[in-house]
This record gives C-alpha cells, structure tokens and sequence, in this order.
C-alpha cells in the first residue's frame, strides 16, 4: 500500500507492487502513482495478501493487522531468502516472533517517530533459504 510509494520516489531503480484490498484506497495509490509520474514502476494490485499468487524478495508494510495474523499468508509470498520490514509497535513483536517459527531469522530496530510518544520498530524478518 502506501509506503510503496515514497520508495518508489526516493528509489528509481526499483519496481513497485502495492498491495491494496480497499477500492478506495486502491484508487488513491493509482491516482498518486500517476501524478507522480510513477506508473511505469509501481504496479497497484487490488486483493488482499491472502489472494497473491506471486513471489516477491523484499516486503514492507505498515502492520495493518497483527504481524502474527499475517505470518501464514507473508510467508505464501516471500522468495527463499526474501526480507520483510513491518513497522509494528512493542506488542507487535511478541506476537510477531511468536508466528514466525524457524522459517525466518529476526531482527528488531528501534525507532524514533517525531510527535509520537509511544514504542514503535522495524521488525526485520529474513527467510531461511
């Protein structure tokens, strides 16, 4: 969804794939892309991750839902030694590393969010090829 988009920006070497099950908010990223000038990299795909077919080596996203809700369908779509950067709060963590079993090595990045008094981090999952 929306973080692919400020990589996109910031990363011109990359292609995108945003993941939105939202009609609405699926629109949103197609319209952003194309004021931007960035439909020839990011590609907008309306489904919900449990509906992806497709492998990809890197996965990022904002924790829309508990990281170990999702740990299943992440792993569906994650390439043998695929990354994944979820940014979650502490509770996330626990719950993450509890869903994660042996398939990934983990690793967590404290962060400091401006205006924000609360814990957040990067938890970085690495697949075991």
């Amino acid at each position: 969804g929306l973080p692919g988009i400020p990589l996109a920006a910031a990363l011109p070497e990359f292609k995108f794939v945003l993941v939105e099950r939202m009609s609405r908010r699926a629109g949103f990223l197609r319209s952003t892309a194309a004021v931007l000038g960035l439909s020839d990299r990011v590609r907008v795909v309306e489904k919900d991750i449990s509906e992806l077919k497709e492998k990809f080596s890197f996965i990022t996203f904002r924790a829309f839902r508990p990281l170990s809700e999702i740990m299943g369908d992440v792993e569906k779509i994650l390439a043998p030694g695929g990354v994944v950067a979820a940014y979650q709060g502490p509770e996330g963590e626990k719950q993450a590393r509890a869903g994660a079993k042996d398939v990934f090595e983990w690793e967590s990045v404290p962060l400091s969010v401006p205006f924000l008094k609360g814990e957040r981090q990067l938890s970085v999952l690495r697949r075991n090829a």
